[in-house]
């Protein structure tokens, strides 16, 4: 019976093969022809058919652009509202009469404008206090420095000029005292004299914001030291004030709003222009159709002034956001829309009651299709080139399983176990070959997950007998584990624990491994690995803060998917240190492991409990800091004595990748340090008066932040009971 098993294998086989050879040119023309005629078809049965339900297609293109650029003009003005409603917060904190006057709130100005390009000036206007304007200078700015020249008793040199960045002036009795900022916001010059950057006109809409209370945008108008600008403005309420009493000025350059819808209009687009709801023009691409120029001075552009006839369409526009309006403009056929951004983003700022119109050229319409028309030829031309070529594949596939086993093989020495190839073939000795293989490689790589494979990998490549033993190197280590997780394993059945803990690896492991990282244990709901071996990483620390912050973004999403389906979500904490310890196979003669041992395995664990004082979810030690900190974003949090140790070491919290933050969040993190570490300098030399009162700033500036909830509070403590010899070191009493 084997025997003739096996010679029925063998003249199945050959038998195969040999008809196959025959019928394989036959076959092949007979596709490739069919299918050309096909695409031919296709074509021709579009060029009828499908232009007639093309109107769809187009619309929903077109609704998806005009969202996107509505999307992109939103984002880059959401910096300007930032800074709005930021000094909105902090002059809550001021009393009126003081807050033009607060070296914080000059601080907080200057950092503001130029942290944000759209904006060339901030105002703050009290009706009794004065006025308090901050502007951007630059040295191309001629009219600025011609007129305040004119007034000025100081002559102005080049390298004046030139170190100036921003500038200030308090007006107040008519006098104004003018003061200049470099480029790090240090005042190196102030001089009082009569010249005052805002008009009796500004002055006014000022008024009538804080008299109104609500946040206002002010139509574009000329700029007192030249060009056009457009003013928004937000109502101020002071430290204990129960109503409005001043009003914060953001004035952005109108050319660079021209310039930024410009840059957004996309395809056929002949016009990008912002309306508000009493329709007068705010932006225009072109500067010059922004407002008009007359006899009387600067006008408002009006939606009539465009057309009469868009007037009516603007007024019925929350009727239809999205409906096409077919015009005339100039003796050309064009399609309106008029989109309140209310409508196309549900839009909750400033932004609410600007519409945003659009003027396409009618040829936009049939662009589409005919793109889509040349796709389905060139995918035609594709289909026969490919076709062409199968009758060789067809020849090859003899040789394709002996191909496959080379390839699997040269895969195995490089221990991916995961390589793709042919496990049946025609041949019956050749088939046995590959069954073997497959099963080789799925043995081999379930070892591989018990042992890293980085490791199994170097042992592949010696020769010499595995031995006990390790040697000292500088590793990165990690600690992490899930936040309550007690509380979740008792809600949990067995299993089901199980599935989720294994859901929770799956993401943890694959994103160490990822960044270069060896995972050496799991404990319960904790993973510890370290980055350095056993392959040498001169950057182990950057590759390690790498992963954290992955694995953090991460579990993001997997807990909003949790949250959805009514779960627990798994929060996790981790701890990274970086330092000296043993790595090697550490074990008895019969049984060992990969790992490592030292001091700094223990502060990693340490660094991670620490989260739980601190609220905090990445904290790492002072080395990796030192050897990360041009890759990342950090901040001082505490100097530290871990339980068993009298000597402290400082830890810091991980923000974010540099290069993965937006400017205005990375201005917020880098903002957050500064205060942070300006608070601890403090705290370090025993002044816990002024240390307090940063902690505090920052508690309140930064959304209620946890790190300075806990240290304010330490401070509070050490005033109303000192310590005599105060080193700057906390000291933990339990793990």
């Amino acid at each position: 019976m084997p025997f003739l098993r096996t010679l029925f294998h063998r003249f199945q086989s050959t038998a195969f093969v040999l008809f196959l050879r025959r019928v394989d040119s036959s076959l092949v023309i007979t596709f490739v022809a069919l299918t050309t005629l096909c695409v031919v078809f296709l074509i021709g049965y579009m060029s009828n058919t499908f232009l007639e339900d093309f109107s769809l297609i187009s619309y929903e293109k077109r609704s998806a652009l005009l969202k996107s650029a509505a999307q992109n003009i939103r984002g880059k003005l959401s910096g300007v509202h930032y800074v709005g409603k930021s000094l909105q917060a902090l002059a809550r904190l001021q009393d009126k009469g003081s807050m033009q006057r607060s070296p914080v709130v000059a601080t907080v100005c200057i950092s503001m404008l130029e942290a944000t390009p759209f904006l060339r000036s901030l105002t703050l206007v009290t009706h009794d206090s004065g006025i308090l304007n901050f502007l951007r200078v630059k040295p191309s700015s001629s009219l600025f420095w011609h007129k305040f020249q004119q007034r000025s008793l100081k002559p102005l040199s080049h390298a004046f000029v030139k170190k100036t960045r921003f500038a200030s002036q308090f007006t107040r009795g008519g006098k104004a005292l003018w003061a200049f900022y470099d480029k790090n916001g240090f005042c190196f010059y102030t001089e009082e004299e009569p010249m005052q950057a805002l008009e009796e006109n500004d002055l006014s809409f000022f008024k009538k914001t804080y008299i109104t209370g609500k946040m206002q945008i002010r139509t574009p108008y000329p700029l007192f030291f030249g060009g056009m600008g457009l003013t928004i403005t937000y109502p101020l309420t002071f430290k204990n004030a129960d109503k409005v009493e001043g009003a914060l000025g953001l004035q952005m350059d109108l050319s660079t709003l021209s310039q930024l819808l410009d840059s957004n209009m996309f395809g056929s687009v002949e016009s990008l222009f912002l309306m508000n709801e009493e329709g007068v023009c705010l932006a225009h691409p072109r500067l010059e159709k922004s407002f008009r120029v007359s006899t009387d001075g600067i006008k408002p552009q009006l939606m009539r002034h465009f057309n009469k006839r868009w007037e009516a369409l603007f007024e019925k526009r929350f009727d239809a956001p999205l409906k096409e309006h077919p015009i005339s403009y100039h003796g050309v056929p064009y399609t309106l829309y008029i989109i309140p951004f209310s409508a196309l983003l549900r839009e909750s700022h400033f932004l609410k009651d600007v519409t945003l119109c659009a003027l396409l050229a009618n040829d936009y319409l049939r662009s589409g299709f005919h793109s889509s028309q040349q796709e389905i030829l060139l995918l035609g031309f594709a289909i026969t080139i490919f076709l062409s070529l199968f009758i060789f594949w067809m020849a090859a596939r003899m040789t394709a399983p002996i191909a496959g086993v080379v390839y699997a093989l040269k895969q195995m020495a490089q221990m991916n176990f995961n390589a793709s190839f042919k496990d049946h073939a025609y041949f019956l000795e050749i088939h046995h070959i590959v069954q073997s293989l497959k099963g080789m490689i799925t043995a081999l790589g379930a070892f591989g997950k018990f042992v890293p494979k980085n490791l199994v990998r170097q042992l592949m490549q010696d020769t010499q007998e595995v031995r006990l033993g390790g040697s000292s190197k500088e590793l990165t280590i990690l600690f992490s584990d899930i936040k309550g997780f007690t509380n979740i394993s008792e809600k949990l059945d067995p299993q089901t624990l199980v599935e989720r803990l294994c859901q929770y690896f799956d993401i943890m492991t694959d994103l160490i491994i990822d960044n270069k990282g060896t995972v050496d244990k799991y404990i319960g709901d904790a993973v510890m690995a370290f980055w350095g071996a056993p392959l040498p990483d001169k950057l182990h620390a950057v590759h390690a803060c790498q992963s954290v912050l992955a694995c953090y973004d991460h579990l993001k999403i997997l807990n909003e998917k949790l949250l959805s389906e009514d779960k627990d979500p798994l929060y996790s904490r981790f701890g990274l240190m970086t330092g000296k310890v043993v790595v090697g196979n550490i074990g008895s003669k019969e049984r060992f492991q990969y790992t490592i041992l030292g001091d700094c395995v223990n502060l990693a664990s340490r660094l991670e409990g620490l989260n739980k004082h601190y609220g905090t979810s990445i904290l790492v030690g002072e080395t990796v800091y030192q050897q990360a900190k041009d890759f990342f974003v950090f901040r001082i949090v505490d100097r530290v004595a871990v339980k068993g140790k009298n000597e402290g070491v400082l830890v810091y919290e991980l923000l974010g990748a540099i290069d993965s933050l937006s400017q205005e969040r990375f201005s917020y993190l880098t903002d957050l340090a500064k205060q942070t570490e300006k608070a601890f300098n403090f705290y370090q030399q025993g002044d816990f008066m002024r240390a307090h009162a940063v902690y505090q700033f920052v508690f309140r500036l930064f959304h209620e932040d946890t790190v300075a909830a806990v240290l304010k509070k330490r401070c509070q403590q050490l005033k109303e009971h000192p310590i005599d010899l105060w080193d700057g070191v906390f000291r933990l009493d339990s793990k």
